[in-house]
């Protein structure tokens, strides 16, 4: 069975702007889209250049995969993140928790290139 994977903004981003690495890899792998990183999309589509394209990219890929959404569980899961970090000291954005939060919750894998998930206990995470 392969890993489920929940692609964090960045790796998203990369795909729509075809990075022919991050595509391929793509191909390969089952993934989920978090509906906080589908927000962030959609606020980068908006705010781009070439909204029209962004958009419809946006909607494709929102029509073409599994969006995983917030719930009750997930908001434990986040609150013990919160607590956890500010604990520890660390520090890490709130939009990050929420995903870190939804791949707990479902067991999934966060695909990023950001080193903040580094930094939230039990997540897994992978690099492109």
């Amino acid at each position: 069975m392969s890993l489920r994977h929940l692609p964090d903004t960045n790796i998203l981003s990369a795909y729509l702007k075809r990075e022919r690495a991050v595509v391929h890899r793509f191909r390969e792998i089952d993934y989920y889209l978090s509906s906080i990183v589908l927000g962030e999309l959609y606020t980068w589509a908006f705010m781009s250049a070439r909204k029209a394209e962004r958009l419809s990219d946006v909607r494709i890929i929102a029509q073409t995969a599994q969006i995983v959404g917030v719930d009750e569980i997930t908001s434990e899961f986040y609150g013990r993140l919160v607590m956890e970090l500010e604990q520890s000291g660390s520090g890490v954005s709130k939009n990050d928790l929420w995903i870190a939060a939804q791949a707990l919750q479902h067991n999934l894998t966060i695909v990023t290139r950001d080193s903040d998930f580094d930094r939230v206990p039990s997540v897994n995470v992978e690099r492109w």
